[in-house]
């Protein structure tokens, strides 16, 4: 019995030891490959990081242009771009459908983007898709200077590598709409704000106030819905900057002046060929028409994926030329005009197209092609559930600015009574990236606390 006892005894001692060894290993070799790691990226300069990161967001995404090109698909913009290389000026006619005159349906920055690489290389695409994806892949660096001065270098370099391999923004570049440089115009946006918020009122400089004036007239006239950012921007500024006597001199004062002169020549163009002002741009009354009518589904395409106004022109079928008006200023009233009538006399109807507009600006839209792609519907959700946490880590630490909250609500104001499409919550998707990188950066100092307490000799 005792002999036996022995033997059993010293059986389970060897199968301890023989469990016990690879796990020693393991986390042996974790913490080796975590401090080597560590200390090569530690012992890299911060310049040297972002280059890294930059490199791979460009790489990523001419590889992915290279690999997954639709080159030969012609957008609004390389069309009216066209226009302007023949000596039309901005001018438009909605595909053939009615006579070629001057438009204000789009702002201007990205059709004289086509028109430059347009007048260079001609027919060739390619260039201006590779000088998309270097100004795509730059923003790595707003991005990681606006989470380290809102939360940590940690942070911020998460955020970059989010930003750098998140398919969405890889493929954004491939596309001849203006949304790649609109998202690395909005984080230019934002440091600048950031940078304003960092000294007293007092202490702010001209030239701050300069930058951010002039970045954010760059980023509206390259895509409008920056104006939401820019809004949401003021509102804080208002809010935060004290004394609000001496902030107005020397913020809010410079900041409208250089506006108004920055938007000047589009507001003078807009006034000469259209007889009327226009703020941005004209396309509302159409939007909201594509929107909202007995057929909607809340985006522009139906659900087999078929254009909104497409539908409803084979909807006025014959009477079209006499229905609908030549000109694009009444043509957009027109739109606008019988949207709002159908809404007043369907008000659950809106209602309810205004719920899924939001549940598709949210989730997924599933009259989109993106809808059903893999990598988009999986990439997604697993930035969700990286970022929800991350937003209530924040909101828990009332360390969130009240600009981020302020931009998605007044995205959400624009689009869920209009129309939305997967690429109208491209900034969102820039929030969720920073949220995103907060949330690993604390599930990873929790993680090492954790395991430094269990294996003190390893850590």
């Amino acid at each position: 019995m005792v002999l036996a006892g022995q033997l059993a005894g010293r059986v389970g001692h060897q199968r301890e030891f023989y469990l016990e060894k690879p796990l020693t290993f393991m986390v042996k070799g974790f913490f080796f490959v975590r401090m080597k790691l560590t200390r090569h990226w530690t012992s890299m300069s911060t310049a040297n990081k972002l280059l890294w990161l930059f490199t791979i967001a460009f790489l990523a995404r001419l590889t992915a242009m290279l690999l997954f090109r639709a080159l030969d698909r012609t957008f609004e913009y390389q069309l009216i771009a066209q226009h302007v290389l023949s000596g039309d000026g901005l001018s438009w006619d909605e595909w053939g459908r009615f006579t070629l005159q001057p438009t204000s349906l789009f702002v201007p920055l990205y059709v004289y983007w086509c028109a430059f690489f347009q007048a260079i290389f001609g027919d060739n695409s390619l260039p201006m898709y590779v000088g998309q994806c270097i100004i795509a892949a730059s923003g790595v660096y707003p991005i990681y200077r606006i989470a380290s001065a809102w939360w940590s270098i940690e942070t911020g370099l998460l955020a970059g590598v989010a930003y750098a391999i998140y398919p969405e923004m890889i493929f954004l570049p491939q596309r001849a709409v203006p949304e790649f440089g609109y998202v690395v115009l909005v984080l230019w946006m934002l440091w600048a704000y950031v940078k304003l918020q960092q000294g007293r009122v007092k202490e702010i400089k001209l030239s701050d106030v300069v930058k951010l004036a002039a970045v954010s007239t760059i980023a509206i006239l390259t895509k409008e819905g920056a104006v939401v950012v820019a809004i949401a921007i003021g509102l804080m500024l208002i809010w935060k900057q004290r004394p609000l006597q001496l902030a107005l001199s020397r913020v809010f004062v410079p900041l409208f002046v250089i506006g108004v002169l920055l938007f000047s020549p589009w507001w003078i163009r807009n006034y000469n060929v259209q007889n009327e002002f226009i703020f941005l741009r004209t396309g509302m009354g159409m939007n909201l028409f594509m929107g909202n009518h007995d057929q909607a589904t809340g985006t522009d395409k139906t659900m087999n994926g078929d254009y909104q106004l497409n539908v409803r022109w084979r909807e006025f079928g014959e009477n079209t030329s006499r229905t609908i008006p030549d000109d694009e200023q009444d043509r957009d009233r027109f739109y606008g005009e019988t949207a709002k009538s159908w809404i007043k006399s369907h008000p659950s109807e809106y209602l309810e197209l205004c719920f899924k507009r939001l549940k598709y600006y949210l989730w997924f839209d599933p009259t989109h092609y993106l809808a059903m792609n893999i990598v988009y519907r999986l990439s997604y959700i697993f930035l969700l559930m990286l970022a929800v946490p991350g937003l209530f880590l924040l909101l828990k630490s009332k360390n969130l600015d009240g600009v981020i909250i302020l931009s998605i609500l007044g995205f959400l104001a624009l689009y869920v009574p209009t129309i939305v499409l997967p690429r109208y919550r491209i900034i969102l998707v820039l929030f969720l990236l920073m949220f995103a990188g907060y949330f690993v950066r604390h599930l990873v100092f929790l993680v090492s606390t954790r395991w430094q307490r269990i294996f003190p000799k390893f850590g």
